[in-house]
């Protein structure tokens, strides 16, 4: 069976081919891709904490992560010992990315391509899906143990 952060990176594959909307399917690639991380994420701390066969508890804990602390964590030092230095870059760039398509109204990710009038390419809606498989390939490839403090990493916050 497969997995919904699977099955989200294979949709977002598959807008990068919709033709004859504008950019709007890419859009929705990259959306669609940084959701697939997100979810991966949200899941593999779900998993770690949410008693098995509780559905109740595992949405709650998938739920409980926010977005802008999820890069913060990936970028900080015990993070970057698990997962190397790159996951929370690609993530970062990932979060920012879909932000924009989302709820931006410019022609492109960058905004000095946008104020050139510049469209998002395939090619640059691709690297971003891309980003975001690496991104659960990094997660996927983690031992049992990394997983675990990954995920208490990801849903407590220190003080």
């Amino acid at each position: 069976m497969a997995i919904i952060y699977e099955n989200l990176l294979t949709v977002s594959e598959k807008l990068l081919d919709v033709e004859r909307v504008g950019t709007a399917a890419r859009r929705r690639a990259i959306s669609t891709a940084y959701y697939a991380a997100f979810r991966r994420m949200a899941s593999l701390c779900a998993s770690t904490f949410a008693p098995s066969g509780d559905r109740d508890a595992f949405e709650s804990v998938l739920r409980s992560l926010n977005h802008k602390e999820v890069r913060s964590v990936l970028n900080n030092n015990e993070a970057r010992a698990l997962l190397g230095n790159s996951v929370g870059k690609l993530f970062g760039e990932l979060l920012s990315a879909r932000e924009w398509a989302d709820y931006s109204s410019t022609s492109h990710v960058s905004a000095e391509k946008a104020a050139r009038g510049d469209k998002l390419t395939r090619a640059e809606a691709t690297k971003f899906v891309n980003d975001a498989r690496a991104i659960v390939a990094a997660i996927d490839a983690l031992d049992e143990r990394s997983r675990s403090k990954l995920s208490i990493l990801l849903s407590f916050h220190r003080r």
